[in-house]
């Protein structure tokens, strides 16, 4: 019987063990020995996690002798229309990032996944098939810090911060995304965070479409912050592709955490993003 693993060897999102994503969905052909075409094993074949038997799937397929195969596996199950094809391109027709009625929310945010494993079968079959699950997804986090160097006032408190401007609905097709909106703003409205000169104020696990920084399709950063005791509002909006010392695209499965500084001058400042 062909049974399934999953394991994640990077965490570059919102899930951080395999067992997290509860249920995913397979796809799988095999080629027996000296054939050229392929006979599909599994067509969306929904996996689940069970405590006690691992991940499990109904009705159970058995392995045929001297056949090579190819498995696929797609998070969440619930990506409409998504399919994988016989050369295994991975066809995403429509993927909205966004959340609560058409806003980003970062606490909603939904990981998604794919793996592929071949397996050669001889005279006797595997135990199990293991598919090592990788993000398509970015990574995007914020730490914002106090400027360590000027005490005129006591407190920076943020408010909040908004990321806009960036790709938020797309469709996967050989590889490549393609955009379907590019006017979104991801709004955070916070309960009043003191800022601190060397514990910062974390924003993480953002998850963004991969796409390109570019003076054509340029992101912006706006952070609202309150002075104390003076109680003076400020307002700064930086574009991300002109004020970081390196541009970083967006890339799949990756993780990128922008580092800022916030300056009483009424001036913010960008350090070099981590990857």
């Amino acid at each position: 019987t062909i049974c399934f693993g999953a394991a994640m060897p990077t965490t570059r999102g919102m899930i951080d063990d395999a067992t997290q994503m509860e249920r995913f969905k397979v796809w799988g052909w095999r080629v027996p020995k000296n054939a050229a075409n392929a006979e599909q094993v599994f067509n969306a074949q929904t996996v689940r996690f069970d405590v006690g038997s691992g991940w499990i799937y109904e009705p159970q397929k058995p392995w045929y002798l001297y056949n090579t195969y190819r498995f696929y596996g797609l998070y969440p199950d619930t990506l409409t229309n998504s399919r994988y094809t016989a050369n295994g391109d991975l066809i995403i027709p429509r993927l909205d990032i966004r959340q609560n009625g058409g806003e980003y929310d970062a606490t909603k945010s939904v990981d998604v996944l794919q793996a592929f494993q071949p397996c050669v079968v001889e005279e006797t079959s595997p135990e199990r098939v293991l598919l090592q699950f990788k993000h398509l997804l970015t990574n995007v986090n914020f730490e914002i810090l106090k400027d360590d160097t000027d005490n005129t006032y006591d407190k920076i408190v943020v408010t909040s911060i908004i990321i806009g401007g960036m790709n938020c609905i797309g469709n996967l097709e050989n590889g490549e995304w393609n955009y379907m909106d590019t006017e979104t703003s991801y709004f955070y409205t916070l309960p009043n965070q003191e800022l601190q000169v060397n514990t910062p104020l974390k924003f993480n696990n953002l998850l963004m479409l991969p796409q390109d920084i570019t003076e054509e399709q340029p992101v912006v950063f706006i952070v609202q912050y309150n002075y104390t005791p003076s109680g003076t509002t400020n307002t700064v909006q930086k574009y991300l592709m002109t004020n970081l010392p390196a541009t970083q695209d967006w890339e799949s499965n990756q993780s990128i955490t922008y580092k800022v500084v916030i300056h009483v001058d009424k001036n913010i400042q960008f350090l070099t993003p981590t990857v």
